[in-house]
């Protein structure tokens, strides 16, 4: 019954450590996300410094699209901080139940410990019991 515990416990942190291992590959994508988004920004920004050199119509026109795509970036950074956030915290609730679940364990480990070594002193009381009876006997016997 402990082994079946340990296993349910041992696949349980491993089960955590996978989760532990998606929300760090998100929180990674996500870092990516934002720098293609600073990319993009530095992209029109420089078009946009392109397009100041042509003519007046064609800045206006490149400057609200520029507003408009900084906004949206601005948006989708704000997404990206709180899609961080909300993993981070999803992390560390994590982090916090396999610490508790490894403490869990080596509780288990202990109780395991102690039941094999009672066990072991209940066999060889057996086998001391077994042994004066033997003695016993043979003693009978004698007699």
């Amino acid at each position: 019954e402990l082994e079946g515990q340990k296993r349910e416990m041992n696949q349980h942190i491993e089960s955590l450590s996978t989760e532990i291992e998606s929300a760090k590959a998100n929180s990674n994508t996500l870092t990516t996300e934002l720098v293609e988004s600073k990319q993009k920004e530095e992209q029109l920004n420089s078009a946009m410094r392109s397009l100041e050199a042509n003519h007046a119509d064609e800045l206006v026109r490149m400057e609200e699209e520029k507003n408009a795509a900084v906004t949206e970036l601005e948006g989708q950074k704000q997404d990206m901080a709180q899609r961080i956030e909300g993993l981070s915290t999803e992390l560390e609730n994590t982090t916090a139940k396999s610490e508790s679940l490894s403490a869990e364990l080596e509780e288990a480990k202990k109780a395991m410990s102690r039941e094999f070594e009672r066990a072991e002193e209940l066999a060889r009381a057996e086998d001391e019991k077994n042994a004066a009876i033997g003695e016993l006997e043979g003693q009978k016997r004698d007699m």
